[in-house]
Formats: structure tokens, sequence, C-alpha cells
């Protein structure tokens, strides 16, 4: 899997959801990765777009780290 095209922007779309909380502290990060591109965009970021619009931003990376307000640490640790 591509580490930046992927795992990291699902990670960063996980963790504004979860600061909004919008879906569980606990959700697998692991299963968020390792579902089709179709999957994840339906449960995860169209699902969202009304409460949560930059989410469509945020994972066709139109938008920043800086863009969320947030401090995201891009970590093997922290995601």
């Amino acid at each position: 899997m591509n580490l930046e095209k992927r795992v990291i922007l699902r990670c960063l779309v996980i963790k504004v959801l979860q600061s909004k909380g919008l879906v569980k502290k606990n959700l697998s990060l692991c299963a968020c990765v390792h579902l089709v591109e179709k999957v994840f965009l339906d449960r995860f970021v169209t699902k969202y777009l009304d409460q949560v619009p930059e989410l469509i931003n945020i994972y066709q990376r139109k938008e920043g780290f800086q863009a969320l307000d947030m401090n995201i640490c891009v970590s093997s640790s922290k995601l």
C-alpha cells in the first residue's frame, strides 16, 4: 500500500471524524486501510460530507495538515 496516497489520507479522515465525535475512538485503522476505495469513501467521506464538508478536500489532498486546525502527528505511534 502506498503510505502517502492511501494510509495517511485515510488516517487523517478518520482522525477528523473522531475529533468531531462522528466515529468511535477505538475504530480499527487497520480495517479502514484495507477497505476498497469505494467502500471507504461511502463509509467515511461521503456519509459525513454534510457535517464535515472539508473531508473531501482532505481526502483529495487539497488541504494540508494546517488547514485541519488540529494537532495531528503523522507517525506510526500517533496514527
